[in-house]
Formats: structure tokens, C-alpha cells, sequence
């Protein structure tokens, strides 16, 4: 407020004329504007020349038209300077003061004012006039609107990057811009920034270097940009990278200290999670032998991962790291291809895919599979290429073991059709024999004893055959019991002796002096010694010695088959236990077999518990073949008698052959009937069915597989009749596995046999028949 008070200007010898000419000069003068007005505001009582150069307009206009002024600020704020007139009351004392406005020249230009108004009063206190100042703050306004720009582009680009800033001086706070306070997850309203503060907000294990990294930037040294990590109020974990520097004054000292900090957990997400893919990659390479390489044509720069140089099995500082480097590992009769593969690859012609050998500095050859990709630039010259190297020497060494395994298959094909055929070219001689009339008593010996030695030649070789099946399936179930070495020997020996003998071969048996008992299937373990003997046999020439020793070792029996035969090669010795395996072949095949037997030996001895060896020093040096199994010595005992065998036959007993295959089912009838029994034949399950009451056999021997209602159904069926109740029935087939002698005696069979079964092995079935029907008979008639 101005009052018209000129007492000091009298004391001061000034005069009221003076003072006011020199207002009216200061006014006229200064670049803002003066202005006074009537109480209303209705009337301009002066305003200063400055109003021209700022509104653009003449003084003359403001007298006579007071408010040509307010018609100069723009339509936005000209209701707000309005509104500050209209507040003021006529007795108001107070200041008026404008909202910053903007005014629109005649020229169109825009200018930024500040203005206020102050009442002027008279002696008594009355307001009887406005003064007012208006000043042109547009070059501020603007720098301020660029600044506050600035500011708010520097916040929005902190807060997309996730950037903070700080500033820190020696006497004053530590402050934050607002995307610090997002970063650290803490609040502006509930937390303040200062150094301890800061520190608590760090995880534990990095607040050492935390505190060191900021010590360093206080001494004005230039830290690296410090990586750690920040735990919000919530738990959550997230990393920070920050940075610092000491910023100097004008006299070059310690002034203050600024620097950033951002937020990279995303970053180090991706990190972590290339980290794990890398090492996943690493991993597969790794397991799957496949090293990737990169080489740089234009450069001739070839870069190896660690996996190659672990397939090439050499060191990173022995390799040259170029292309010649790579092909002095190449095997010499592949080197000429592969480098061939390699300049069609650059020509464009084809990618580079072959399949090549490598030696490594060992001496071991290993074989590669590459495949590449070549990268060409717009004129197609070749830039570089990359590619992965895959060791696949096991997959040659499975694929000539398949082969290998192919030719033994073909090999045993061969053999078995030749082994198969040759008992048939003397069986057919001996029937051809047994056909011709007034045959002498010689000849048809010669022609039985024919026969009967290449049936039991072929049942043997159907026999391992199916052995070998069986036990290659787990299908063979050990009929364990107690065996004492010397019994099992002594039968062994009448099936073997007559081998020997044919061939003039010494066979010495040496045995333990006391008793020594085995616990397994008497069958196999005969099978074994059967099968070791009669391999020395095959192979050692005429003239030459066999022997078999048995001598305790320990726990175990240890028995061996020596001869002085055409004993094994180096190259063979390794296989000589795999399937189908036999020496070089000759067209004359002198030794015969399938190459199976020792197969069965090594592994039905691993089902005893026991092991096999082979030994020889080479071709014509003989062989040895060891075989260990459990065993326990006994005391000496004297030997039992030796019952007299005493198989009788009973003639005159019933039996009905059930067969399909009109030659088994008249030999077998043929072979019943000249013994004794009284025989009938049915060739499907349905005619035995009707012979059943009115041939009213004894016997029935079933064959299994016949057409039409097979074996197991006319069992059934069989059972199910009155003559059936008593009926002794008995599964007669080719098949010899365990489900099919189960399924047998299931549907109702008594007793199972196989093909072809000896005609003594028939009888004293038939015998024990014949004996449970008597004795049946003699208890019905007692009773």
C-alpha cells in the first residue's frame, strides 16, 4: 500500500514537485510497466511507455478504452486475471497478485507477464487509486518451460532405462532422483536417502564392496561400475549396476559426488538363463561327441569349441587355428576326399556333409560326421563357414557289427541247410536199403543202425537250436538236485566213447579221488561236458588225444577239456563263445555243426554259477576249455549196485495215434504194431473224437498242431466223454517250450513228450501205464 506521506522529503529539503517529476522519469524509464487506475478499475490514470514495446499497442488506447489491455491476454488465462480483479473488494487493502498470463501482440507474437497491483491511499486510509507493475518475463517463462521439458524427459528416461541419479556433498544430504526410489523399492515419503541407509538396503554378502566401491569414489579414484545386489522391503532380489564420480570445484577440490544407478535384473535374468542354455548346449555336445567349429575363409581363422579339441584329442595351444591345422588330423586315405568335399562346399556346388577318419595324436582313428553351412556375400563369394563335427565311430563300429552279425547269419543259414541235408542223404539211402526184397539180416541192421544214428544227429541239432532260443529268451528253467561228478562222467562217457573210438582218438578221464557232488539240472551239466568233448572231437584229426580232468579249486569243481587238435587263432579266441561262431570254413565242412554248442556251454554254465575259458597258443597248437562250477568234495563211499535195466513192453495194449502228417503217424504206428500194441489212426481231433467208443483205446498220443480243432481242444473235448474219465492222454509235438507243456497238461494231457521220442522212452511210458491200470484192476477186484 502507498500512502501520500512526504515527511521525510520535507526533512530531506525535497520538494513534493520534485519527487514526482522524478517518478514520473523513473517510470518513463524502466522496461516493465507502470500503470495506475481508478478504485474501479473503470478508469487508466497513467500507464508507463513501456506498455507500448511489451502489449504492442498504443498508451493512447488504454485511456480510452481501460480495459483494451485485458483484451490482449489470450482466451486461456484471461479468465483467471479476470477473476483476480473481481476479487478485490473497495475497502481491500491487500496486494493483488496476476496468475502468470500470456498476451497476444497485434503481430501475433505471444508474450509472458507477470503483473500485481497494490492500492494507493490517501490520508486517511481510503483507497482512492490502483498502481500496478507488469513485467515481460517471457525469455524466463520459456527458459523455465525448457528446463521443466528437460527435467521431465531426463525422469521419463530414468524411469524406461531404469536409471537413477545421486548427488552427494560433504556438508549437505544424499539426494535421489525418483527412479532411485523405485530401483531400491522404498518410498520418498517413508524413506531417507543417507550413506547408512543406502548400506542396509544392500545384500548382506555385497555390502563389503559396496561400502569399498564408495570409498573409492570419495578418494577420487575411478572405480569400474560395481554390480550388486539391492533387497526391497518385500524380500524381492534385484541387481543394480551403479556407477560414481568425485566432482571437483572451482579451486580443483573435493566438491560433491554424482553418479547413477540402474536396474538390471532383467539383463541378468537373460544372462542367467544363456548361461543355463549354454551350459545345456555344452552338455549335449558334450554326451552326444559333437564339437562346433567356425572358420573364417577370408581370413583362414578357424575357431574350435572345447568339444573339439576333446574329439580331436588335442591341446588349444598345439592347434594352429587354420585350415591346414585341421587337415594334417585327416586319416591319409581320406584326406584327398574330404578336402575335395570342402572345395565343392566353397564352390557353391553342394554343402559340406561328408563322413571322413581322423588320427589323433594317440594314434587312434575315430570317425567324423560334419555338416556346415556356408555364408556367401552378394556376390556369392564365400565369407565363412560353420559346422558341427559328430563322432559316430561307435555307430561304424555298431554298423559293422550288424554287418558282421549279417554275414554270421548268412554263414549259419549255409551251414544249418548243409547240416540238415546230410543225415537225410544216408536215411533216404537206408530206406531205399530197407525196400529191397530178401534183405539180409546185415544189411538191415546196417540200414536200422543208419537211421537211428542220423535221427539222433538231427535231434541234436534241433535240440541246441532250440536251447539257444530259449535261453537268449530266459525261457530255460533249471531242474536243480544233487549230482555226484563220477555218475554224471560215466553216462557221459557212453554217448561220447563211441565218438572217440570212430575217429581213433585217446580219450583220458581223469577224475577227484573222492566223491565230489555238484547241485544243478543233471541234463544241462551233461549238456556241457557233452558239448566240450564233442568239440575236441570235431576238431582234432584222426589219431590225435582228448582229455577231460576234473580237480577241486576252492568252492568249485574246476573241469577241463584238452586236446592236441587244430586249436584256435588269436583273431578268433575273443568271439569263440558268441553265437553261430566257428573257425575259417571249408567247402567240406569235415567237422560239421551249427557253431552254437559252446554258446550253450558259457551260458548254461553262467546259469549254474559257474564260468567257461578258452585257451589255445594258435592253429595246430590245440585247445583248452575250462569250466568252473559250484561244488562240494564228499567222503569216499562205496558204490552202489547198478540195477539191471528191465523195460518190458505191453503187448497188446490199445493205442490211437492223433496225427496230421500221414508219414509221422504210420511210422509211429508202424513202430507201436511191430512191438507189440494194437494201433490206431486219426489225422484230425474230430475222427479221433468218433473212434473214441468205438476203438476204446488205452492210449492216446495227440499231436499238438493239428489242422482245424488243434491239439489242446480235442483234449478238452476228449475228457468230456464217458471213455474219457480214465483215459490216459499223452501230448506228443514238436514243440518243446514251457507255455506250450503247460497249456498241454492244462487241457487235460497226462504226459508230454517231443519229437522224435525213442521208441524206449515210449515203452517204458507205456509200461508205467499198463502197471497204474493192473494195479487199479487188482484193487477193484480185492475190493
Amino acid at each position: 500500500m502507498i500512502s501520500p506521506d512526504i515527511t521525510e522529503s520535507k526533512q530531506a529539503g525535497i520538494a513534493p514537485h520534485e519527487i514526482a517529476a522524478l517518478s514520473r522519469q523513473l517510470t518513463e524509464h524502466i522496461r516493465d510497466v507502470f500503470w495506475l487506475v481508478s478504485p474501479d478499475w473503470q478508469e487508466v490514470l497513467y500507464v508507463s511507455p513501456a506498455y507500448e514495446e511489451i502489449w504492442g499497442r498504443p498508451c493512447e488506447s488504454l485511456y480510452a478504452r481501460p480495459l483494451d489491455w485485458l483484451d490482449s491476454v489470450v482466451d486461456a488465462d484471461r479468465e483467471h486475471v479476470i477473476a483476480a480483479i473481481n476479487g478485490k473488494s473497495a475497502g481491500d487493502l491487500a496486494d493483488v497478485t496476476f496468475p502468470e498470463y500470456r498476451i497476444r501482440r497485434p503481430d501475433g507474437s505471444e508474450r509472458w507477464i507477470h503483473a500485481r497491483a497494490f492500492p494507493v491511499c490517501d490520508a486517511e486510509g481510503n483507497v482512492y487509486r490502483f498502481a500496478g507493475i507488469a513485467e515481460d518475463i517471457t525469455e524466463h517463462k520459456l527458459a523455465r518451460i525448457a528446463l521443466e521439458e528437460r527435467d521431465r524427459s531426463f525422469k521419463e528416461a530414468q524411469e524406461i532405462a531404469h536409471i537413477g541419479s545421486w548427488h552427494y556433498g560433504w556438508a549437505g544430504p544424499l539426494t535421489w532422483s525418483d527412479e532411485l526410489y523405485r530401483i531400491y523399492g522404498v518410498s520418498p515419503e517413508t524413506f531417507t536417502p543417507t550413506i547408512e541407509t543406502l548400506i542396509n538396503l544392500i545384500h548382506p554378502d555385497d555390502q563389503p564392496a559396496m561400502q569399498a566401491w564408495i570409498n573409492a569414489c570419495a578418494s577420487g579414484d575411478k572405480p569400474e561400475a560395481l554390480e550388486f545386489r539391492c533387497v526391497w522391503p518385500d524380500g524381492t532380489i534385484r541387481y543394480i549396476s551403479g556407477q560414481g564420480k568425485l566432482m571437483l570445484d572451482a579451486n580443483g577440490k573435493p566438491g560433491h559426488m554424482a553418479g547413477t544407478a540402474q536396474d538390471i535384473t532383467a539383463r541378468k535374468c537373460v544372462e542367467e538363463a544363456l548361461r543355463a542354455s549354454e551350459e545345456r548346449l555344452q552338455l549335449a555336445t558334450t554326451v552326444g561327441n559333437i564339437g562346433v567349429w567356425d572358420w573364417n575363409v577370408v581370413e583362414n581363422e578357424l575357431t574350435w569349441d572345447e568339444s573339439m579339441y576333446t574329439l580331436y584329442g588335442v591341446r588349444k595351444e598345439n592347434f594352429g587355428g587354420a585350415y591346414d591345422a585341421w587337415s594334417r588330423t585327416l586319416h591319409p586315405d581320406d584326406r584327398q576326399f574330404a578336402e575335395a568335399e570342402i572345395q565343392a562346399a566353397l564352390r557353391g556346388e553342394r554343402e559340406y556333409a561328408p563322413e571322413f577318419r581322423i588320427v589323433r595324436p594317440d594314434g587312434s582313428a575315430r570317425n567324423i560326421k560334419a555338416v556346415s553351412k556356408t555364408f556367401r556375400d552378394q556376390h556369392g563369394n564365400t565369407l565363412r563357414m560353420i559346422g558341427t563335427n559328430i563322432d559316430i565311430t561307435e555307430h561304424k563300429q555298431a554298423e559293422q557289427a550288424l554287418l558282421e552279425a549279417g554275414q554270421h547269419k548268412d554263414e549259419f543259414l549255409a551251414m544249418l541247410a548243409h547240416e540238415l541235408r546230410n543225415p537225410l542223404a544216408p536215411i533216404r539211402n537206408a530206406a531205399y536199403v530197407l525196400a529191397r526184397p530178401g534183405l539180409d539180416e546185415p544189411r538191415l541192421k546196417w540200414a536200422q543202425e543208419t537211421i537211428e544214428g542220423q535221427v539222433t544227429h538231427l535231434t541234436r541239432l534241433v535240440d541246441d537250436l532250440l536251447d539257444a532260443a530259449r535261453i537268449g529268451r530266459g525261457k530255460i528253467t533249471l531242474k536243480q538236485e544233487e549230482i555226484e561228478l563220477t555218475a554224471l562222467v560215466e553216462k557221459l562217457m557212453q554217448s561220447i566213447q563211441p565218438l572217440a573210438e570212430n575217429k581213433g582218438h585217446q580219450l583220458t578221464v581223469r577224475l577227484p579221488e573222492h566223491p565230489v557232488r555238484l547241485r544243478g539240472d543233471p541234463v544241462r551239466l551233461n549238456q556241457i561236458l557233452l558239448n566240450l568233448l564233442d568239440n575236441a572231437i570235431k576238431y582234432t584229426p584222426d589219431g590225435g588225444w582228448i582229455e577231460l580232468a576234473a580237480r577241486m579249486a576252492g568252492q568249485e569243481i574246476e573241469i577241463s577239456v584238452r586236446d592236441n587238435g587244430m586249436g584256435i587263432c588269436a583273431e578268433l579266441l575273443p568271439r569263440v563263445f558268441d553265437l553261430f561262431q566257428q573257425d575259417e570254413r571249408k567247402l567240406d565242412r569235415a567237422q560239421g555243426g551249427l557253431g552254437i554248442g559252446l554258446t550253450l556251454v558259457q551260458r548254461l554254465g553262467a546259469m549254474h554259477g559257474g564260468r567257461v575259458t578258452a585257451d589255445s597258443e594258435g592253429p595246430g597248437r590245440g585247445a583248452t576249455f575250462t569250466v568252473w562250477l559250484p561244488a562240494k568234495a564228499m567222503p569216499a563211499r562205496p558204490a552202489a549196485p547198478e540195477a539191471e535195466e528191465n523195460v518190458s513192453h505191453a503187448p497188446g495194449m490199445r493205442v490211437l495215434v492223433v496225427d496230421d502228417d500221414v508219414a509221422v503217424a504210420d511210422s509211429m504206428a508202424m513202430l507201436l504194431e511191430v512191438t507189440g500194441y494194437v494201433v490206431r489212426i486219426a489225422d484230425t481231433g474230430q475222427a479221433a473224437l468218433e473212434q473214441i467208443p468205438v476203438f476204446q483205446p488205452q492210449v492216446v498220443l495227440l499231436d499238438i498242431g493239428l489242422t482245424g480243432m488243434d491239439g489242446f481242444e480235442t483234449a478238452k473235448r476228449l475228457r468230456e466223454l464217458p471213455e474219457g474219465l480214465g483215459l490216459c492222454v499223452v501230448a506228443l509235438t514238436g514243440y518243446a517250450d514251457e507255455k506250450t507243456r503247460t497249456q498241454a497238461l492244462v487241457s487235460g494231457c497226462d504226459h508230454f513228450l517231443v519229437k522224435p521220442v525213442t521208441i524206449t522212452v515210449l515203452a517204458s511210458l507205456l509200461e508205467k501205464v499198463a502197471e497204474t491200470a493192473r494195479s487199479a484192476a487188482d484193487r477193484g477186484a480185492s475190493g
